[in-house]
């Protein structure tokens, strides 16, 4: 497991920016277990992510804000048969942990919160995997079943054919393809990938990807450098392609 916590922080007060204090904080964790439970080789992820900024400008309401607010939580169980794909079961949750908005000049919405939405999936299928002294690597293909469950936040669950009616309920059938990589050079440089492509039976030429990257650089002691980048593409959220790009100094603890 491996425990982060970065931030940054800035004040400027000239003619060109004008007044701004400026503070960003961020916890990370990231968790990773594999064991043998009987005949199954049994994975489980965890990652947590919680980023926070405050600024102190000219613009009212806005003074804080979160830049990092998702965990997600994965169980995989995998039974060898022996050849060069084994099958392959697997389950995930993912949610906000706060709330979460979305910005419009001096105007905001909020978009999500704790468990609303909450989306939990399941699919089984067949998997590949190598381990090796630098790193894991595993890939995968198989069926899905999806739920989105809100409460209020029910852009992801809504059906806007239906005018008179709010669905805070949406189940999806599909396929899934999932590539995740955790690759170790030595003790001072980590890298971990995560890239799934998702589409319904309900309409094959939508396609939702996700792509996920850190890589971490241990530069002194507890004191290192992370360098994340996320690219998401979901038309249920955003017609456009969303992605994010950040590199921070914190401290890094393995446990």
């Amino acid at each position: 497991m491996t425990v982060s916590f970065s931030f940054a922080q800035s004040i400027s007060s000239n003619w060109l920016m004008s007044d701004e204090n400026y503070l960003a904080v961020k916890l990370g964790i990231q968790a990773r277990q594999q064991r043998m439970i009987g005949p199954l080789t049994v994975r489980g992820t965890l990652n947590f992510g919680l980023g926070i900024n405050y600024r102190d400008d000219s613009i009212p309401g806005r003074n804080f804000q979160t830049n990092d607010n998702e965990i997600f939580t994965e169980v995989m169980a995998i039974y060898p048969v022996r050849w060069m794909i084994d099958p392959y079961v697997a389950t995930n949750v993912r949610t906000a942990i706060t709330e979460s908005y979305r910005y419009f000049g001096p105007q905001y919405m909020r978009m999500g919160s704790f468990r609303d939405p909450i989306t939990t999936q399941q699919s089984a299928g067949f998997s590949f995997s190598h381990m090796g002294a630098d790193g894991i690597f595993n890939t995968r293909i198989g069926f899905l079943l999806q739920q989105v469950r809100a409460h209020y936040q029910t852009l992801m669950t809504d059906d806007f054919t239906t005018f008179n009616v709010v669905e805070r309920y949406k189940p999806t059938s599909g396929i899934e393809f999932v590539n995740d990589v955790a690759l170790r050079a030595d003790t001072t440089l980590a890298f971990t990938s995560h890239f799934g492509i998702a589409t319904g039976f309900k309409d094959l030429s939508v396609w939702s990807v996700r792509w996920d990257n850190e890589t971490r650089f241990q530069l002194w002691k507890s004191i290192g450098l992370i360098w994340t980048f996320n690219v998401i593409h979901d038309v249920v959220q955003t017609r456009r392609t969303q992605f994010k790009q950040s590199i921070t100094i914190g401290v890094i603890r393995n446990f």
